[in-house]
């Protein structure tokens, strides 16, 4: 026997389904040979033409709604929610407002609840949750009554924008003013991820409680939005409860729950556990995928095991799953965390030869390998290839690529960039400013060293304990103890609140080399520490103890100024305190001793000690 001709529903159902595959010349040619084939089309048919999605014109519409007319048939609901629907995708708020007044004043048809659902379920995807409401108080003036799904879209839409407030706001709205509706999960689910979304954890356990409360059973998405507030937060083990609880409860956990765990995990850096859990996903007949890959060798990243990241990322195209630039970011951070310039490197050329493209992280992640490595020409020339590609460096990619310059004694060229970076509208950060800081006291360029400490400070950026070190050498640099003084001071005070440390006070002691008296107090408070503690550590007024190198430059400063005889009784008041001193203290005492012509019993002790310290530091040798 023969097929049945196709009817009008055939040619509906396939128009249909081409329309929302958003094929519309074939829809519109299937609609052709519905005339040639002697099937009149009717309203569905039309209808059908205008359920599309994608580039629709106003032409195109308002050609369908001609045809309708002339076929002498009356557009419908359907026919209007259709084109609300299709403006509503294209994000033409407007042009669907005027299709909801044109039914209600040219058709006299009014717009019903999935009308204005599906404008609040637009407004949700385009992340403008306050219009999202505004149109579900619209559809209440109208005198259209919204269902459950209305709240859920506009509550849905403030979690999208983590506005907590106003999606628990209008959850309890729904509950306590629309008892009728029915709140259901979905609901309570959108406000719990609104308050994942926001770190407010103990506010989305609160609603979880509630569901409990109301009869309201939590699933997989209830599970995995409370994980992911632990997750934002810092707190894995919780995190892990609530895993455990969703699987005590017989809710089969899904890939999205194993990778938000994970996350977790990756968060809190606990990489064993990303490891163990990768493993289990497999226990529950799951498939990793590439989230659940990348998360992993983010956690392996963080655990500097470049080894791991490596062996999984191959994994990762052994088991079908394709990595994406995520997967190779992580992996090529985990190699330069390790020193692998060479594997970093290959990785960059296989994302490329895999069809990817390197993005800002790619980068930053070379460029950080450059600089472990020490190689600061590369680094360079990463940033001008990023910069061709059309990648806008950030102030992460400068700081990387100026401290390889730095490390390299090449600052004239760091400092270039920095000027570069800051006038396409970057500011330095702290890091900046520790690396001029710090490159600049290395390459002997105390004065702009300290320019830049007081530019930093003046910004209202908090330097670092090494970054003090740093100002503090250049001081030393250029002998200004006055401001080394003032700049220790400046430590513990606010903001800052910085305790110095032994190379703080010992930079000081080198600044007042030109000013001996000043250098033998800073180190006879540091001696004053080291009566009570003999084992190192800080003194009651939180002044370290002084160190051989604290003893060879309050040394060198009274050679300088030739207090031989200071320096005598300051060498026995180190030996008493137990004091460990070096060569270079023995050799400026012996000078001293021999200078003063007398005491030949200490000379002989002193010299003794020198030639045993450095028999000893030849043998090491």
């Amino acid at each position: 026997g023969e097929w049945p001709r196709p009817d009008v529903f055939t040619y509906n159902t396939c128009v249909g389904a081409l329309a929302k595959a958003g094929i519309t010349e074939k829809a519109e040619a299937l609609f052709e040979d519905m005339a040639a084939a002697g099937v009149e089309p009717d309203l569905v048919t039309f209808n059908s033409l205008l359920g599309g999605k994608g580039a629709v014109s106003d032409e195109y519409v308002e050609g369908v709604l001609k045809r309708i007319e002339e076929r002498g048939l009356q557009p419908d609901q359907f026919t209007f929610n259709n084109i609300v629907a299709i403006y509503a995708e294209q994000g033409r708020f407007d042009r669907a407002y005027d299709t909801i007044a044109k039914m209600q004043d040219e058709y006299e048809i009014p717009p019903n609840v999935f009308t204005y659902n599906t404008l609040i379920a637009a407004f949700k995807n385009n992340r403008r949750p306050d219009e999202a409401l505004s149109a579900l108080r619209d559809m209440e003036r109208q005198g259209v009554l919204p269902n459950v799904w209305s709240y859920a879209a506009v509550i849905a839409a403030f979690e999208a924008t983590a506005n907590w407030n106003r999606a628990c706001a209008l959850l309890h709205e729904l509950r306590w003013e629309r008892p009728k509706l029915r709140v259901n999960a979905v609901c309570y689910n959108a406000a719990i991820a609104a308050c994942a979304k926001a770190k407010q954890l103990d506010k989305a356990i609160a609603l979880k409680g509630e569901m409990r409360e109301m009869g309201i059973f939590a699933d997989a998405v209830t599970y995995g939005a409370l994980m992911d507030a632990c997750s934002r937060v810092g707190d894995y083990e919780r995190a892990a409860l609530f895993f455990d609880e969703m699987v005590a409860a017989k809710i089969p956990p899904n890939i999205v729950a194993f990778n938000t765990l994970i996350a977790a995990y990756e968060k809190g850096k606990m990489h064993l556990k990303a490891l163990e859990l990768l493993n289990e996903v497999k226990s529950f007949g799951l498939q990793p995928d590439v989230v659940t890959y990348s998360s992993v060798i983010s956690a392996c990243e963080k655990a500097s095991m470049w080894e791991k990241a490596v062996e999984l990322l191959n994994e990762m195209s052994d088991n079908g799953v394709q990595p994406n630039i995520i997967s190779y970011n992580a992996t090529i951070s985990a190699c330069a965390k390790g020193r692998q310039f060479d594997l970093a490197s290959e990785l960059f050329n296989e994302i490329q030869s895999v069809g990817l493209k390197p993005n800002l992280v790619t980068y930053n992640a070379m460029i950080s390998a450059c600089e472990k490595e020490g190689q600061s020409a590369a680094a360079v020339d990463f940033l001008r290839d990023m910069q061709d590609a059309g990648i806008r460096p950030d102030v992460i990619t400068y700081n990387c690529v100026c401290s390889a310059l730095a490390k390299a004694r090449e600052m004239d060229t760091a400092l270039v960039l920095y000027n570069e970076m800051t006038a396409a509208g970057t500011p330095m950060d702290a890091i900046s400013y520790a690396v001029c800081i710090s490159g600049c006291e290395r390459s002997g360029s105390w004065e702009q060293a300290l320019a830049f400490f007081d530019e930093m400070t003046a910004a209202g950026l908090a330097p670092m304990l090494n970054v003090y070190n740093a100002a503090l050498r250049a001081c030393e640099r250029g002998e200004q103890i006055a401001r080394a003084e003032k700049i220790l001071a400046s430590m513990r005070t606010p903001p800052f609140h910085i305790t110095p440390d032994i190379a703080s006070y010992n930079a000081c002691i080198g600044a007042a080399a030109n000013s001996w008296r000043t250098a033998l107090r800073i180190f006879r408070r540091m001696l004053a520490s080291a009566a009570p503690l003999r084992g190192g550590g800080m003194g009651a007024d939180e002044v370290p103890p002084p160190s051989p190198a604290s003893v060879s430059a309050v040394m060198r400063a009274l050679s300088r100024a030739e207090q031989w005889e200071v320096m005598a009784t300051v060498f026995g008041e180190v030996k008493e305190a137990g004091v460990a001193v070096n060569v270079a203290s023995l050799k400026l005492v012996a000078a001293a001793l021999e200078k003063l012509g007398r005491r030949e019993e200490e000379l002989e002790a002193v010299r003794a000690e020198l030639e045993e310290m450095m028999e000893g530091s030849a043998e090491r040798w």
